[in-house]
């Protein structure tokens, strides 16, 4: 059985969760944190209901630079709570891997996801989606073409 694999991706506005099994996307969920009070908490139990719910073996979180760092410190405290190891991944590393030469654009990279799974809605809700998609997108490649 393939091990499962939390993706997060954070935006000043938004969160969002995907998890893959293997290189499958099996689950989507996009949160606006614009009017949560609390947003850091917030974030923090949507990750602790994925976690719950579908029990990945590792969590990745793309690395925005200077989004959110409460946000950002509640999720790692999930995740180090509930025993996994996380993987965080710099913006550029998964622009870098979706092209050659690198896809210049978070725009681009936007784009081409949307053509890779035309399911996740149009929204801008969902702009975080697509970042989460890409970061365990290229996290479940990378770990796939690994050699022990």
């Amino acid at each position: 059985m393939l091990q499962s694999t939390l993706s997060i991706a954070l935006s000043h506005e938004s969160l969002g969760l995907a998890i893959f099994q293997g290189p499958r996307l099996t689950f989507l969920e996009a949160h606006s944190l614009q009017a949560v009070p609390k947003s850091a908490e917030a974030s923090a139990g949507f990750a602790l209901r994925c976690i719950e719910t579908f029990s990945p073996a590792v969590a990745v979180m793309q690395c925005p630079p200077n989004e959110s760092p409460e946000i950002r410190a509640a999720i790692l405290e999930v995740l180090r709570a509930s025993n996994r190891p996380l993987s965080e991944i710099p913006e550029q590393e998964v622009l870098a891997s979706f092209g050659e030469p690198p896809i210049a654009s978070k725009e681009e990279l936007e784009l081409l996801m949307r053509v890779l799974f035309p399911q996740i809605p149009m929204k801008k809700l969902f702009l975080s989606c697509l970042d989460a998609v890409a970061t365990g997108l290229h996290f479940e490649t990378k770990r796939l073409l690994a050699t022990d």
